[in-house]
């Protein structure tokens, strides 16, 4: 090769004390100027450094591959590694974006910092989490922890209202666990729930506080007590529960009971009230007892007829039966049973608001 020199041993350049040293490759501004490695006799450099001046780059190269290329066009340094690069120390990157072009990133660590260096007391820009790609014809979404509101929620790109989107899923959820003191699940916003729908012949096996919608009785079933049952919201039916109970007042709320047409009980409710109607059943041989109740010491018990219909018994009536000397007040219709009111012998009588008069006679009941 022309212009060459072969040197037997190593080549040492001392320069000056206290004086700048180096060593020049000066070639014309679209040409490049190289160290060039090799072996004696080899049809090819083993390595080179070089330095293109009309694109320039400086170029390490190793083998005829360019391992290192330092790009300083367009007023922006880009190195390229062709090869694997192992940085035993630690990286610090500097700039404003980062990116890595891989298949399969692998992190050692258990934990990514993300908003490294937050000055302010929260998340100065609201939000911190991850991005997902869509692809161009959709938008992208994240994983974001809100600041604002303090939780976790997925959302798109564009969606910075701060509010939690409808359409997100989660799938696969096993459990949200609740269980520490003081803590709940919250369900925020103006939208609905959808609890899992299938059919009768899907439903799982029973876990008490499950819940979900049959598709073939189209009904919301729930397990209680460790039994699947339905769970009616109009409650048309409640002899489906063969043991119903109250935990407290039925509120008729203006509303009687029958079959959904024909009225069969209905109930009148006085604001003011403090007495009412007490039914009592009875063991074998007593009959069962509707009695008048309350907070007055003395309460009277009404039955009153519609128009001029009457109150009519279909059977025999037990009147009390009472001496003279115990006689209740007289009042104007009563009508009782005194055992001695007939000069000591019994006598049906009846009140007109001042005495008690024999139904025989119409005279004042007298015990003789």
């Amino acid at each position: 090769m022309a212009n060459e020199f072969t040197i037997a041993g190593d080549l040492e350049i001392t320069v000056a004390a206290a004086t700048d040293g180096s060593i020049g490759i000066f070639t014309d501004a679209t040409k490049v100027g190289a160290y060039r490695f090799g072996v004696i006799g080899g049809a090819f450099d083993s390595a080179s450094i070089s330095y293109n001046h009309n694109t320039t780059q400086m170029i390490f190269d190793i083998g005829g591959t360019d391992e290192i290329i330092i790009d300083a066009s367009g007023g922006t340094t880009v190195t390229t590694i062709a090869a694997d690069l192992v940085i035993t120390g630690d990286l610090t990157v500097s700039g404003t974006t980062t990116t890595v072009n891989s298949t399969n990133l692998e992190i050692t660590d258990n934990k990514i910092l993300l908003n490294d260096g937050e000055a302010g007391a929260g998340v100065t820009l609201g939000t911190a989490g991850l991005e997902i790609d869509r692809g161009p014809a959709t938008e992208n979404s994240c994983w974001v922890y809100n600041d604002t509101d303090d939780w976790w929620e997925p959302r798109d790109v564009s969606d910075t209202s701060g509010s939690l989107p409808a359409f997100k899923t989660i799938g696969n959820l096993e459990a949200i666990d609740t269980t520490n003191a003081g803590d709940s699940l919250t369900i925020t916003g103006t939208g609905t729930i959808k609890i899992p729908v299938g059919t009768t012949g899907q439903e799982p096996g029973a876990s008490n506080g499950m819940l979900r919608y049959d598709s073939d009785t189209d009904k919301f079933r729930a397990v209680i007590n460790g039994s699947w049952v339905d769970v009616d919201g109009a409650l048309n039916n409640i002899i489906e529960d063969t043991t119903p109970q109250l935990g407290g007042q039925l509120d008729i709320n203006t509303f009687g009971l029958g079959d959904g047409t024909n009225l069969l009980l209905d109930f009148v409710e006085d604001a003011s009230s403090v007495n009412h109607i007490e039914i009592e059943n009875e063991a074998t041989g007593g009959g069962p007892i509707i009695r008048a109740v309350g907070s007055d010491t003395n309460v009277d018990l009404h039955l009153a007829s519609k128009g001029t219909g009457e109150i009519i018994l279909d059977d025999v009536a037990v009147l009390p039966i009472f001496t003279v000397a115990g006689a209740p007040t007289a009042t104007a219709g009563a009508v009782a049973y005194f055992s001695n009111g007939a000069a000591g012998s019994p006598v049906l009588a009846f009140g007109n608001g001042t005495n008690w008069l024999r139904c025989d006679t119409l005279a004042t009941i007298s015990a003789s």
